[in-house]
């Protein structure tokens, strides 16, 4: 299972448990993803 499929797998978890929450922490998360791994996207 790679990086990303784990990523995916956590995010999905999130939105099963709590959409609200998810919204605000995805958010978040995808910009620090993005800024720690820029050549990602």
């Amino acid at each position: 299972m790679t990086v990303d499929e784990k990523g995916k797998l956590v995010i999905l978890l999130y939105s099963l448990l709590s959409p609200v929450h998810l919204l605000a922490h995805n958010f978040h998360f995808l910009v620090k993803v993005k800024l720690h791994f820029p050549f990602a996207y």
